[in-house]
Order: structure tokens, then C-alpha cells, then sequence
């Protein structure tokens, strides 16, 4: 992945959200141990780990600083799209895949829409058993009634993970759509 974004002209940096954890785990392999770990995430104390990456990014130069561009998978899409809120001074476009969550917690990133000031792509599966189409669903009604620039894809034979080619989750033409949809999304809104 790092390979084809230098080679489409773009910079990638990805926050180790875990490095407060002393304990390691790869993720589809003990995914109760995974779990854990991640509900321990603070919102706070990764907005701050995503405020330094944008930071970081933008004392480089070779990066645009007003084309801040974030993208995260499952609880990461769930960051993705409180990054926007949160760091919306910065963040000028967002793709969420799978953000799992985000209706959830207190306060939800959902509660924060409304801070939301970039064009955002949102892709779900519709046979996603981690996330109901209920909760897509009050994401939809959100960012619509908070009248947000957003694109949203629900790939209906798609579920949970269906990006990712190392899982029994791949879903191959619904990932190659949403990253031609991503590279397209990010080339016109991140010029």
C-alpha cells in the first residue's frame, strides 16, 4: 500500500493508536484479545495521536498542509469520522470503511456531526453482522439533516471486513470499487 501512494503522489502516515498497550495482538488472529484492547481506546488520547500525525504531516516539505486527507476500517472508520469532527480545521476530506460505532458512546462521534466541515465517503457492507443498517442508517439520516457533503456505499453482498484480502471477509469487486471510488474521492477533493 505505501508503494502505490508514493507512486500516486501521495504522503501516508498511520498512528500506532495502540502504543500506550504493553500487550501486542494481531488482530484476526485472537480477535477476543483484539477487542479488549481496543475498548480501551480513548477518544481523547487518540484525537491527540491523530492531531500529532496531522502535525507531523504537515511540518514536511513535501505535503500540502491544506490537503489533510484521513481514512480508517472498522474502529478506525470510526475515527476516521470523529477526526473529521474533531479536527476539522485540518482535515479536508474523509473515507470511512466499515466505521463500526460511531452512533456509540458518550458522546458518540454521531453527536459531533455537526462539526463535520469536509466531503466525507462512507462504504458499509449490507450483510455486515458487526454493524446494523440501522446504525448506517441513523449515519445517513445525521449527516443529511446536519446537511454535510457526504457520499455514502452500502455494497449489499459485502460484510464486515470486506476490504481486507487477508480475511474470509473479502469481498474483491465491492474493495476494488470502493478504492477506485477512495483514490477518486481524494484526488478531487485533495488537489
Amino acid at each position: 500500500m505505501t508503494e502505490r501512494i508514493a507512486q500516486e503522489g501521495y504522503v501516508g502516515i498511520a498512528p500506532d493508536l495502540y502504543h500506550r498497550e504493553s500487550e501486542r495482538v494481531v488482530l484476526y488472529s485472537d480477535l477476543q484479545k483484539a477487542v479488549g484492547i481496543m475498548n480501551r481506546l480513548q477518544d481523547v488520547k487518540v484525537m491527540d495521536d491523530v492531531g500529532a500525525a496531522i502535525a507531523r504531516l504537515k511540518s514536511q516539505s513535501n505535503v500540502k498542509s491544506g490537503s489533510i486527507g484521513v481514512t480508517g476500517f472498522c474502529m478506525g472508520g470510526r475515527f476516521t469520522y470523529l477526526s473529521a469532527a474533531h479536527h476539522n480545521k485540518d482535515v479536508k476530506a474523509a473515507v470511512v470503511f466499515y466505521g463500526g460505532g460511531i452512533p456509540m458512546g458518550k458522546p458518540s462521534p454521531l453527536s459531533r456531526t455537526g462539526e463535520i466541515a469536509c466531503p466525507m465517503y462512507l462504504f458499509f457492507g449490507g450483510k455486515d453482522p458487526l454493524i446494523p443498517m440501522d446504525h448506517v442508517d441513523q449515519i445517513k439520516t445525521k449527516l443529511t439533516d446536519e446537511k454535510k457533503n457526504f457520499t455514502m456505499e452500502v455494497y449489499p453482498e459485502a460484510t464486515h471486513g470486506f476490504f481486507c484480502d487477508e480475511r474470509p471477509s473479502y469481498h474483491e469487486a465491492s474493495a476494488k470499487d470502493a478504492w477506485a471510488r477512495t483514490k477518486a474521492f481524494f484526488a478531487q477533493h485533495l488537489k
